[in-house]
């Protein structure tokens, strides 16, 4: 019999301390790469110092983490709350080296002994925590050697599993070094960035605790080293089925990142490829189109959320769900929605249930898009900067096409490749509409865009259907709502960046 859900109200230090060499946090495959920057670190050391600042006697609370119970209850699965953990984490290390120091300075003054003594106890705890020791095993910080290796031995108290994460190793490289030149030495330098932005996040906010740790004398570093480990507490939820405790990372926002539709998304589909016994199959596509998206030129003109996006405007069209008894149906649902629900009104599946199907398609759409970046295509890079929207058409039209080619010369396996030509065509056509939009005192949702848009949309993704038809659609729209004299007069006039960049 499945185990109940556990929920249970804990401190920091109680949470973060797992017993046991063999017990660890694991970030799973589908959850986001490490994403807090230095403004979330700042409001979360902010938040504990006005804790602290307040007296207050109740405890601070730092929201909801989700765990999924795995291998004997010693795998633990971080469903919702690898950020903070991942923080929290890099705060310690940053607090347990300022500790030591302060310490080495304090270690003379008589008077000083009582706060060496909570130095210690706090010391303790953090070296209990990262690097699992008891405390009669736990060297003296005079005995840097031995602190050395304590260090250098550390057996990571976190496996990132992610598919999403460029730099799995960068939290054990910081927590695996003796002191902060040491960590700067160890962690990754991302190549052609200057100064800070060369570090990842996970550095960069190491940095950031450790120099805001520094700026406190030993008592306040006490105080606050003490709120953090017994003062400030989480809500951790144990469950012991992964499907489970995603359907409760769906429906829980906590103090952490907000969820992206892609992280929800991604998700569902790793769980019920998990189901069918093809979760290994979908993890590898899912970090291949993560690659790939990662291949595109500087300019990058797709990301997952946006690939969802028409992904989910192409099967909607293909389902004959936006079109409906020859009018246009531009009531649009959420992708999140859309992809866990499908059109609740004409019984359309979830998408999210066929997710070997949906990688695979999108994949090929992420594939063509990173070849359109790496074209020296002006046509294309003109029609964004006129407006996102259009490239929820282009990728429709891109849905006709099941690989690349270029030069004349197929580079990628398919029996209908796309070349830059084809790329340059949609964009001039779509332009044609596009930047009228930007001319005009009426907006995408009109009928004169959005709704005309719509119904062609359903011969984009028709290969069977040759461009110069729908050409002609739009020529005929076009003379039917503008006269070529208004809009001569109002390009003439026209200032706008786009028009500028469409001249040159």
């Amino acid at each position: 019999m499945a185990k109940k859900i556990e929920p249970s109200l804990t401190t920091i230090g109680n949470f973060l301390t797992r017993d046991g060499s063999d017990s660890i946090f694991q970030v799973p495959e589908y959850q986001r790469a490490y994403s807090w920057d230095i403004s979330r670190c700042d409001k979360l050391w902010q938040d504990i110092a006005d804790y602290i600042g307040s007296g207050s006697k109740d405890h601070y609370f730092f929201g909801t983490i989700i765990i999924n119970c795995q291998d004997d209850d010693t795998k633990y699965v971080l469903i919702d709350g690898q950020q903070r953990t991942t923080t929290f984490l890099l705060l310690l290390k940053a607090l347990l080296i300022n500790i030591d120091s302060q310490i080495e300075k304090a270690s003379n003054d008589i008077e000083a002994e009582s706060l060496i003594k909570g130095l210690n106890e706090r010391r303790n705890k953090i070296v209990k925590i990262l690097y699992r020791t008891e405390v009669e095993y736990i060297p003296d910080c005079k005995k840097k050697d031995d602190c050395k290796r304590l260090c250098n031995n550390y057996t990571p108290i976190l496996e990132n599993k992610s598919i999403n994460e460029l730099y799995k190793t960068e939290l054990n490289n910081i927590l695996s070094s003796y002191d902060y030149p040491e960590a700067e030495a160890n962690v990754v330098k991302i190549p052609r960035k200057q100064k800070d932005n060369k570090y990842t996040n996970y550095f960069k906010n190491f940095k950031f605790f450790y120099e805001k740790a520094k700026e406190l004398g030993e008592s306040k570093l006490n105080e606050f080293c003490k709120n953090v480990l017994d003062n400030c507490e989480v809500i951790e939820i144990k469950s012991w089925q992964v499907d489970q405790a995603i359907t409760m990372f769906n429906s829980l926002n906590s103090d952490g990142m907000p969820l992206f539709d892609s992280d929800i998304i991604s998700a569902q589909f790793y769980a019920n490829a998990e189901k069918s016994g093809n979760g290994i199959a979908f993890t590898q596509k899912w970090k291949d189109l993560m690659d790939t998206l990662n291949a595109q030129s500087p300019e990058i003109l797709v990301d997952i959320d946006s690939l969802l996006m028409q992904h989910m405007y192409y099967v909607r069209t293909s389902r004959k769900e936006t079109v409906r008894d020859g009018s246009p149906n531009v009531t649009t649902p959420g992708v999140r929605r859309y992809f866990l629900e499908g059109d609740r009104d004409i019984g359309s599946k979830a998408l999210v249930t066929d997710p070997i199907t949906q990688i695979n398609q999108i994949s090929n759409l992420a594939t063509i898009w990173v070849f359109a970046s790496q074209q020296d295509n002006t046509a294309i890079r003109t029609l964004l900067k006129f407006n996102e929207n259009s490239k929820l058409f282009v990728g429709s039209f891109f849905y006709r096409f099941d690989g690349i080619r270029s030069d004349d010369k197929k580079i990628s396996t398919g029996t209908n490749p796309i070349s830059s030509q084809n790329i340059t065509e949609i964009a001039e056509l779509l332009m044609r509409l596009f930047s009228i939009l930007d001319l005009v005192d009426v907006g995408y949702s009109s009928s004169k865009f959005k709704s005309f848009l719509f119904l062609e949309e359903t011969k984009l993704i028709d290969e069977a259907i040759p461009l110069s038809e729908i050409n002609k659609d739009f020529s005929n729209h076009i003379k039917k709502y503008w006269s070529p004299k208004e809009i001569y007069d109002t390009l003439r006039d026209c200032g706008a960046n786009a028009f500028v960049y469409l001249n040159e």
